[in-house]
């Protein structure tokens, strides 16, 4: 189970989720500078 989880945990941070990590991320910041600034 452990080492499933860490598996997971790894494909997390392979190219293509990467990329779609950064865009989720950067959107989040997005959203909350426009409302922290709002």
């Amino acid at each position: 189970m452990l080492s499933d989880a860490l598996r997971a945990f790894r494909e997390t941070f392979s190219p293509p989720f990467r990329r779609v990590m950064v865009i989720s991320v950067g959107l989040t910041i997005l959203v909350l500078a426009l409302f922290g600034a709002g």
